[in-house]
């Protein structure tokens, strides 16, 4: 199978796909829900999630069974996809990557917290093949180096190996978080670097940067809350994208800046700033209102790219950014109806 004809056939599926997003309409159906079942029900008899929430009873589950199988409804897209490209090194596996990535910052945050809760280890039988790291194995570790030790001959063992100490030492757990974060992210613009289009490279590389920018400034506004969070751990944490929105002088100032106020007023009169509105409020507002402008603007980032693209690893990859931003969507009006939220509150957590 030529790859022009695969990249052609991923676009086709991909914009079909598209076709099938939420919209309005169903999210004002979906905030007049009284209850999780209610939401549940809604899902499985007018929209795409039917078959993501086939195995899920009609009464008495867990939210937290549907807010999962709402995380894994993007795999059947992925299969689909991966019918075109079963090479083993295709540029449409870095979503797996993501996927063990952040099992693994779970196990970690876990871990940190000494929490002693259990991990989820259910992933669709589909998906399992592609996985290469034993995750029921890493989900019984009690310590971090029993963590390292389950991670031997795995990438992720030389990331995070550096931070490995004496049985008694506490681990750095945001220094962890960050090599695996920037583990991943060096990983997939490897990856965007070899696809064969020139354009699609330039366009990839700039999107990815941009969206993973925009991650970053989240971490660093909740960061700088943190006292215990040093200015040099953050530039160690949160390398500079060229391919990003920011010169690299900004940058440097925005890492700089000692305060979530500052932040914000050294943010604000960047380009990006502009582009994310008025933060003045932010700082009252928290964390979770600045994730909302962020996400906003990844969706706009999306929903462009989708529009004008002509390669199917760019309609792949901003379809799946789309897809975790409507399953974003979706867990926080499950989130309002278990705790039962006016509809007024949970509209302005909607970013479609």
């Amino acid at each position: 199978m030529s790859k022009n004809y695969t990249s052609k056939a991923i676009m086709t599926k991909t914009r079909a796909r598209y076709s099938y997003r939420l919209g309005s309409t169903h999210y004002a159906e979906l905030m007049r829900q009284e209850t999780v079942s209610d939401i549940a029900s809604y899902l499985r008899k007018s929209t795409r999630y039917r078959s993501a929430l086939a195995a899920l009873p009609e009464q008495g589950f867990p939210r937290q069974e549907l807010e999962e199988c709402l995380h894994y409804s993007i795999w059947d897209y992925v299969r689909g996809v991966l019918h075109y490209d079963r090479s083993p090194d295709s540029f449409y596996h870095y979503i797996f990557r993501e996927m063990e990535v952040g099992f693994l910052i779970h196990c970690l945050d876990t871990l940190n917290h000494h929490s002693g809760q259990s991990i989820s280890l259910t992933v669709p039988a589909q998906v399992a093949p592609y996985i290469k790291i034993n995750m029921a194995q890493l989900a019984k570790a009690s310590s971090f180096r029993e963590l390292l030790l389950n991670l031997r001959g795995t990438a992720y063992h030389t990331v995070l190996s550096p931070w490995s100490g004496e049985d008694d030492t506490p681990f750095d757990h945001l220094a962890c978080e960050a090599a695996l974060r920037s583990h991943n992210i060096s990983t997939t613009l490897q990856s965007i670097a070899a696809l064969p289009s020139a354009a699609e490279r330039q366009t990839l590389r700039q999107y990815y940067s941009r969206l993973t920018e925009l991650d970053n400034l989240q971490v660093i506004f909740r960061l700088k809350a943190l006292p215990t969070v040093t200015v040099a751990k953050l530039q160690a944490m949160l390398s500079y994208l060229p391919d990003g929105y920011f010169q690299n002088s900004e940058w440097h100032n925005l890492l700089q800046s000692p305060t979530q106020n500052s932040f914000l007023e050294t943010l604000q009169p960047t380009a990006l700033g502009k582009r994310l509105g008025d933060l003045k409020s932010t700082t009252l507002l928290g964390s979770s209102y600045f994730g909302l402008l962020t996400a906003g603007l990844q969706h706009k980032l999306s929903q462009n790219l989708l529009r004008f693209a002509r390669e199917g690893a760019s309609a792949y990859m901003a379809l799946v950014m789309m897809n975790r931003l409507e399953v974003k969507n979706l867990i926080a009006l499950v989130e309002g109806a278990h705790y039962r939220l006016p509809s007024e509150e949970l509209a302005v957590l909607l970013v479609f």
